[in-house]
């Protein structure tokens, strides 16, 4: 059933990119005579997508206990939670760490245990690109699965970025629009390393982001939607980077939200192909 759906996602995320003609860049691993690479990392962020703070316990890791933090110790946290009933409010608690399954608290942050995946989101990326100097050719389109590294067989030259779109585990799809200009460049016979990609994720460098408005797209009706307050700008992110995504957001006529794309050059990458590496960064051309 599940392939089925990754099936069915991945022939609609065609039709929905421009409704044209496109063709998928091979992986490395499927051209055992390519001489020239485009490679790297794709970090997805597993955000928490409920309201906050939240405790969930191992006792009973079904039930979500929303409610307030009153201090966090070396053995465990006191948690009130919140009223159940006009009748009923439970009373502050000690809860041990060894009995929590998760704790979220009121930024959204995982402060302790591991997120459950049905409460979690991440996403894929899709690229749509297209060659500068041969502007006649199909365009392309680039998969970056969920926390894995990418290495694609990709001829020399400039590319722009068209499209982007985004989809998560149950195949629902954000597309994005009114997104800056994105150029990169490809050189012959080397291992272009297009830097390692974080979608969605806290970070003190936030001098080189990128914001990509989106509109929605696909939804499978099999899964919950979750509201946007609960989203990526209000749990994963915090500050001052929060303030500038709702003002690109309200700029992007349609919008209901943005996600966030920071790349990242790390001196101790290793390509998958045997050749030079070349640090091909990702140009951003502001409107």
């Amino acid at each position: 059933m599940k392939k089925c759906l990754s099936i069915l996602s991945y022939c609609l995320l065609l039709v929905v990119m421009l409704n044209c003609a496109t063709t998928q860049v091979p992986k490395l691993k499927s051209k055992q005579d390519c001489s020239t690479s485009l490679e790297g990392f794709f970090h997805s962020a597993n955000a928490w997508q409920k309201k906050i703070p939240a405790l969930i316990v191992k006792e009973n890791p079904d039930i979500i206990l929303y409610g307030k933090i009153l201090s966090i110790g070396n053995d465990g946290i006191i948690y009130d939670p919140d009223k159940e009933s006009p009748f009923y409010d439970p009373e502050e608690k000690f809860f041990p760490f060894t009995e929590i399954e998760m704790l979220i608290n009121e930024k959204g942050e995982l402060v302790y245990g591991q997120i459950p995946k049905i409460y979690s989101k991440s996403w894929s990326m899709f690229f749509h690109i297209v060659s500068m100097e041969k502007p006649e050719q199909k365009p392309m389109v680039m998969e970056f699965e969920q926390n894995h590294k990418f290495s694609f067989c990709l001829p020399e030259g400039n590319y722009l970025v068209k499209q982007i779109l985004f989809m998560d585990k149950n195949g629902n799809i954000d597309i994005g629009k009114d997104f800056p200009g994105l150029v990169f460049k490809v050189n012959a016979n080397q291992a272009n390393y297009l830097g390692d990609i974080y979608l969605d994720i806290d970070d003190e460098n936030k001098d080189k982001y990128i914001i990509v408005p989106y509109i929605m797209g696909r939804r499978n009706s099999a899964f919950p939607i979750y509201p946007i307050s609960s989203g990526v700008f209000s749990a994963a992110l915090e500050g001052a980077i929060v303030g500038i995504i709702e003002s690109v957001i309200y700029k992007s006529k349609g919008a209901i939200g943005a996600h966030l794309i920071v790349i990242k050059q790390e001196s101790n990458y290793v390509p998958e192909l045997n050749m030079p590496v070349n640090n091909c960064q990702i140009y951003v051309d502001m409107p």
